[in-house]
């Protein structure tokens, strides 16, 4: 398999590199001459600490199903980002701008997922945006399912205390996870840069001094936050956190899949 898909906007000015082998993960978005995607710390088994990577068939942490997660694969077992964040994608559709990946979840593939089905992941690079796309399908067996994206950011350019990342993110509410692990509303947002949240007042920006700017759109109400060391995550998903039976899933079907759309749209210094 290619380790690395390398693709190239028209105008030959911004590149991104996506490795199937890894999740079909994003690896690397460079705007202008400047990386702005983070590899946050070594390779390690769950390998969550770099690049943008797919969360299905849920997101964040799968609760009250110790049935389940402890008949799923042994990467599984912590019930952390879904099955498919680290396995090979295949790559059904390749061109200098555009990559289509898919993989195959069930309960004869190594995940082990009680139902049949299969997770697409798109991405599209254009002048202006990273156009990418999410989706868990089934193979005719109804299942509940979310989706989401989990990109890190390099805080600092250079390293350089005086290019952070400034980051406009205004959400409406937190939400909380209670003692049946369930989200809850918790009010308004206390910290806005750690948590999972709803009812953003606008697209998320992120904007480097002397660097690239970002503006983060999506199709879903839910995005999380997270900060560690060199690196940020601001994530948009299909539905919290919570148990996979949960009420803010969406209900897959063969013809009825859970899709989530998140584009990246970029401009360079001086642009």
């Amino acid at each position: 398999m290619t380790e690395l898909v390398t693709l190239t906007s028209p105008d030959g000015r911004t590149t991104a590199a996506v490795q199937p082998s890894a999740g079909g993960r994003l690896v690397s978005l460079v705007v202008g001459g400047i990386e702005v995607i983070a590899d946050v710390e070594p390779r390690s088994a769950a390998d969550f600490y770099r690049g943008s990577f797919p969360l299905a068939p849920w997101c964040g942490t799968l609760t009250g199903t110790p049935d389940l997660t402890r008949d799923l694969r042994p990467g599984a077992l912590s019930g952390q980002h879904g099955l498919v964040h680290s396995w090979p994608f295949q790559i059904d559709t390749v061109s200098p701008h555009l990559v289509e990946q898919s993989i195959q979840i069930g309960p004869d593939q190594p995940d082990q997922w009680p139902w049949r089905g299969f997770v697409t992941q798109r991405y599209e690079l254009t002048d202006t945006t990273l156009i990418t796309q999410l989706a868990v399908h089934s193979h005719g067996d109804a299942f509940s399912a979310s989706a989401g994206f989990h990109p890190w950011f390099i805080t600092r350019l250079d390293d350089d205390p005086a290019r952070t990342a400034v980051v406009d993110f205004r959400p409406g509410r937190q939400l909380t996870m209670d003692e049946n692990g369930q989200r809850t509303i918790a009010g308004a947002p206390t910290t806005p840069m750690s948590g999972v949240f709803d009812q953003i007042a606008q697209n998320p920006t992120i904007n480097w001094p002397v660097g690239p700017s970002l503006t983060l759109t999506s199709n879903t109400e839910i995005w999380v936050t997270y900060e560690q060391g060199p690196g940020f995550c601001v994530e948009p998903w299909t539905a919290p956190d919570g148990p996979v039976d949960g009420p803010h899933l969406q209900q897959v079907t063969a013809d009825s899949p859970c899709v989530l759309d998140f584009s990246i749209i970029f401009s360079a210094p001086g642009d």
